[in-house]
């Protein structure tokens, strides 16, 4: 019997841990520049408990609407959040905008936004990114509203926009950063923008040339190094998480030996 409920209540907690990182939606109707009115999942101060990936959505949809009818999700870190979450396409399918506010990322390598290709408006602000590599929309074709204000942007790779069509662009805005603070919504400030970016925060590489190249190689070892930097404190913290998971597992389990005995005396005395 004791054995039975033990493996009732181990089975209990992986599942629980399974589904610690939720995100909770206010859900509202919203208006944005360029595309108009969408459908918004409102997440903010989201608790990292478990993993990097969504495994649950709560909230209260408006009458008559679903998780299918969300086309934006607006996600506010409250300085807890270091990565931007997985899984937000398995429960809004059809988002076109996506915003990310308030978080401790100072990196971003492009392929975070591999399940988000139907996006049309990116809004990454308010955080302490400092780092965006060449190519980073490469996986956002259908992109044409991008910000960046109020990070701590410092470089920015030299084929940023590549391959996109620059001229379906119709906002991009890098406000208040480090190596740039410029906004425009018309061809010829994108178009000079663009420019600013390279000649600002490309780290002075020599275009045209091996010398470009090489600069752009020593970009990419050092965020690689800062990479894996940050993949061994991210075991670190999993070590620390599963090391206070088991000592919590310990204690339940001495709780739930207590009840079974106490369980156990009640019917000998009956």
């Amino acid at each position: 019997m004791k054995t039975l409920w033990f493996e009732i209540f181990i089975t209990l907690l992986i599942f629980k841990t399974a589904t610690l990182f939720t995100i909770s939606c206010s859900y509202r109707f919203r208006k944005f520049v360029a595309i108009g009115e969408v459908y918004e999942c409102l997440a903010s101060n989201i608790p990292i408990l478990s993993g990097n990936t969504i495994t649950g959505v709560s909230g209260t949809h408006s009458s008559g609407w679903n998780n299918n009818d969300v086309t934006s999700l607006d996600i506010r870190g409250g300085r807890t959040l270091s990565f931007i979450p997985r899984g937000a396409t398995d429960f809004f399918p059809n988002i076109i905008a996506l915003l990310i506010q308030d978080t401790t990322m100072d990196t971003l390598w492009g392929n975070e936004f591999n399940e988000f290709r139907k996006i049309k408006y990116l809004s990454i602000t308010y955080g302490q990114l400092t780092t965006i590599p060449s190519r980073f929309f490469e996986n956002l074709p259908n992109i044409i509203y991008i910000i960046f204000n109020s990070n701590l942007i410092k470089y920015t790779g030299y084929d940023l926009f590549a391959p996109l069509d620059i001229n379906k662009l119709q906002g991009l805005y890098f406000h208040n950063n480090e190596c740039i603070s410029y906004a425009s919504t018309t061809q010829a400030g994108i178009a000079y923008m663009i420019t600013l970016l390279r000649d600002q925060c490309s780290r002075n590489c020599v275009i045209g040339n091996v010398q470009e190249r090489l600069c752009e190689l020593k970009d990419e070892i050092g965020m690689l190094i800062d990479q894996m930097r940050r993949s061994v404190s991210d075991r670190n913290d999993q070590d620390d998480r599963i090391a206070r998971l088991e000592a919590e597992l310990a204690i339940r389990d001495e709780k739930i030996m207590e009840f079974m005995n106490t369980v156990e005396k009640l019917l000998a005395v009956k």
